[in-house]
């Protein structure tokens, strides 16, 4: 820094201490200044809100998060949120995809990972990987098993096990054919129902033991000429 850049600064700084007024115009000028708007497309913009509400829900829950909150956390306009959605249910519903999508795509590199030929293990991992997807302890998760939200659940539940119920039916299902014998008819409608009945029984039994819901699966799919429980 020169010496005259030096005596400037030196000076307006004691300006600034003698006459305070000085100091907060220019803390004045810098609060007035306009805000420098970043224009994104809208789907970029749609995402960043879904994202926002989804961090908020997890760590506070679904009542506990206000329209408010969530245009805060997100730095858009109360205006704009309802531009992208009607509602706060109307974006909860769509948040509920999210997991939805986690879950599937779970399920698919689940049974990409299997090591063919190990059933048992198959099933293991399979089960605690139900567990952790439906049942984590996150708050959005635990908001939608309360009674209050029992229509978000449902439509949860049912969005989850048709998607689900998809992606076994087109792979897990064709790879176990392969080596053995399929011993059901209505294979899919028959996933379909175990994997309702599973998240039930999970939800009202959370206490129920992997090696109890591995047998029911054996024995819903008739898998004994695969493996021994």
């Amino acid at each position: 820094m020169s010496r005259t850049t030096m005596a400037e600064d030196i000076r307006g700084k004691a300006d600034r201490t003698a006459n305070p007024s000085v100091a907060l115009k220019s803390e004045s000028a810098k609060a007035s200044a306009p805000r420098v708007r970043v224009n994104k497309n809208p789907e970029e913009r749609r995402q960043e809100i879904l994202i926002c509400a989804r961090n908020l829900f997890e760590t506070r829950g679904i009542a506990k998060t206000s329209v408010q909150d969530i245009t805060d956390a997100a730095g858009v306009t109360r205006s704009l949120f309802y531009y992208y959605f009607p509602d706060k249910d109307a974006l909860v519903e769509t948040v509920l995809n999210f997991y939805i999508d986690d879950f599937a795509a779970k399920v698919a590199a689940w049974d990409a990972q299997r090591v063919p030929g190990d059933v048992e293990g198959a099933l293991r991992s399979c089960v605690q990987m139900t567990r952790e997807q439906l049942f984590d302890a996150d708050s959005f998760r635990h908001s939608l098993r309360l009674d209050s939200n029992a229509r978000l659940w449902s439509l949860f539940e049912e969005r989850t096990v048709m998607k689900v119920a998809e992606v076994v039916n087109r792979s897990t299902v064709a790879a176990y054919a392969a080596r053995y014998t399929i011993e059901i008819d209505y294979v899919y409608e028959t996933f379909v129902m175990l994997i309702y009945g599973l998240i039930h029984l999970i939800k009202s039994e959370p206490d129920i033991s992997d090696e109890t819901l591995m047998k029911i699966i054996v024995q819903t799919l008739h898998m004994e000429n695969s493996i021994k429980l």
